[in-house]
C-alpha cells in the first residue's frame, strides 16, 4: 500500500443524464462539490453511486473522469470494482490501478449462489490481479449471503486484502 487508508471518504455519487447513462460533464459537477468539503477520499463505484445500474463500459469512463478530476487535490481514490463476472472484475481494477487510484473494493460475485470456496477463489484472483491493497465489502443483504467465518478469515489472510468494509443493512 503506498499510502494509508484514513479519515473520512465520501462514497461518491454518480453523475446519470436524464435517460439513466453516466454523464461525465455531470459527474464533474459532483466532484467539483465533494472535493470542497474537506473529506480525505472518495469511494467511487459503489452502490450508492447505483453502480449497479451501470455497464462496465460506463463504470471505466467513471473512474477516468473521477481520477482525472480529483489527481491534483491529493484525495485518495478507493475504486469499487465489484461485479458479477470476475473477468469485469479484474478489468475495472486493472483500469482503477491504472488511472492512479490508491485502493480497491469489492462485493464477492453475488448474481447466483457462489460458495464459499468460490469465493474465496474469486478474492485470491481479484486481489493478485493489481499491487493495489483491496478492501473486502461484505453486504449480505445485498450478495443474498453471508461469507462463512472461516472464508472471511482465509480472504484477509491474503497478501494484498487490506481491510474488511461490512454493511448490515
Amino acid at each position: 500500500m503506498t499510502r494509508p487508508l484514513s479519515g473520512m471518504y465520501a462514497a461518491l455519487m454518480t453523475g446519470l443524464a436524464d435517460d439513466g447513462s453516466f454523464s461525465p460533464e455531470r459527474q464533474r459537477t459532483l466532484d467539483e462539490y465533494v472535493q470542497k468539503q474537506g473529506l480525505a477520499g472518495l469511494y467511487v463505484g459503489g452502490s450508492s453511486g447505483e453502480s449497479g445500474l451501470l455497464d462496465v463500459e460506463e463504470l471505466l469512463a467513471q473512474q477516468a473522469v473521477v481520477a482525472a478530476d480529483a489527481g491534483a487535490t491529493g484525495m485518495t481514490l478507493i475504486a469499487h470494482v465489484g461485479a458479477p463476472s470476475l473477468r469485469d472484475s479484474i478489468r475495472l481494477a486493472r483500469n482503477a490501478a491504472g488511472l492512479g487510484y490508491h485502493a480497491l473494493s469489492a462485493l464477492p460475485p453475488h448474481s447466483y449462489p457462489f460458495s464459499d470456496a468460490e469465493i474465496l477463489s474469486y478474492y485470491r484472483e481479484l486481489q493478485a490481479a493489481t499491487e493495489l491493497p483491496l478492501i473486502v465489502y461484505e453486504v449480505p443483504i445485498r450478495t443474498g449471503r453471508p461469507i462463512g467465518l472461516d472464508t472471511l478469515v482465509a480472504i484477509m489472510e491474503l497478501p494484498n486484502v487490506a481491510g474488511l468494509k461490512f454493511t448490515s443493512t
